[in-house]
């Protein structure tokens, strides 16, 4: 089994991508005291085996994450229910919320858009990741050159 986690509370694609109602999801359980996954895990009606967990309702925590023990409690409950979790996460340049989530990760999957992401800020991103110690798994480029 894989479970799909939209850490993007920003900018949420999960619920649109797979026509999910809104609903609880990776924002609600990191702002819980006793955070509790299977409420949250909506099985996908097209993909068997696949798992969704929403981005969540509610504004985002001022200032980021911040709230380490409940992201870890969580990614560890889903990483003991399904043999793959897949986090969609922030923007690695856009907010400091998506370098404290790589650390809660096995490795980092990079989307770069060609014409889009400037040769620099892909150079910053891999430094980035190195200052938290975030394995770089691979990149994937996505669009078409401009």
């Amino acid at each position: 089994t894989t479970i799909l986690v939209d850490a993007d509370y920003y900018t949420p694609t999960l619920g649109a991508l797979f026509a999910l109602a809104p609903s609880a999801g990776f924002r609600d359980l990191i702002q819980s005291e006793t955070p509790d996954i299977a409420p949250c895990l909506n099985a996908s009606a097209d993909v068997p085996g696949l798992y969704l967990m929403a981005a969540g309702t509610g504004a985002p925590l001022p200032g980021g994450v911040g709230r380490a023990r409940q992201t870890r409690e969580v990614l560890a409950q889903c990483k003991n229910s399904a043999d793959r979790v897949i986090v969609i996460g922030i923007p690695l340049l856009e907010r400091v919320d998506s370098l404290d989530l790589c650390q809660f990760v096995d490795g980092v999957v990079v989307t770069v858009s060609p014409g889009k992401t400037h040769r620099q800020k892909a150079a910053r991103v891999r430094v980035l990741l190195e200052r938290v110690k975030a394995p770089l798994l691979g990149v994937v480029l996505t669009g078409k050159p401009t």
